[in-house]
């Protein structure tokens, strides 16, 4: 399949969210598939194993308890370069990291499916809210035009998708993140010794 991944926090970034969609395109390429990154840009290049390509500049506000990053650029050009994209790599999967993110993580889909009604769109919960506030009680009526423009939603966790379905009235399908086996296995070298290395 050729699949996009599209998130608005990525490496060098250190973030769950970046360390787990690292592992997914990594993890994607070696069953077979063809897979791109659409992020921001973060001022720094790395090599991966996979294409990244990004749209915008990253930007960071503090929301929630932490740090949340999100794409600036503008809603013309970042809809222009995205179809592009989609259209040069013939996408066939489009999948989100995160589709509660302003601006581009929540429209991100939406643009998607405007510019091909075919890909299938999925987007993935990867935190709780911890607090329900009048804020995000107004902020949910804005993301709920959106949400359904993901053919499926995942969430890590049952309490996560319980409280996506009781804030946005959405159903997700538990998927946990699972464990990265090539670095944390049985014959692992920190098991060598007597002891198990925490540091």
């Amino acid at each position: 399949m050729r699949i996009a991944i599209f998130s608005e926090s990525f490496l060098p970034l250190k973030t769950g969210v970046a360390k787990f969609t690292y592992d997914l395109c990594h993890h994607l390429i070696k069953r077979g598939h063809d897979v791109i990154l659409i992020t921001g840009d973060f001022g720094i290049n790395y090599n991966f194993d996979f294409e990244v390509i990004k749209i915008g500049k990253i930007s960071k506000i503090y929301a929630n308890g932490s740090w949340t990053y999100f794409i600036l650029e503008n809603p013309i050009l970042f809809y222009k370069n995205l179809k592009k994209i989609l259209n040069d790599y013939k996408i066939e999967i489009f999948h989100n990291q995160g589709p509660l993110g302003p601006p581009y993580s929540v429209l991100s889909s939406y643009f998607v499916k405007k510019i091909n009604k075919n890909i299938k769109t999925i987007g993935t919960f990867h935190s709780k809210q911890m607090k329900i506030t009048i804020s995000l009680k107004l902020y949910s009526k804005f993301v709920k035009k959106f949400i359904n423009y993901n053919d499926i939603l995942t969430a890590p966790s049952k309490s996560t998708a319980n409280e996506m379905k009781e804030i946005f009235n959405v159903n997700s399908i538990v998927i946990p993140n699972g464990i990265n086996l090539e670095k944390f296995k049985a014959n692992s070298k920190n098991f060598e010794n007597s002891y198990f290395k925490i540091l």
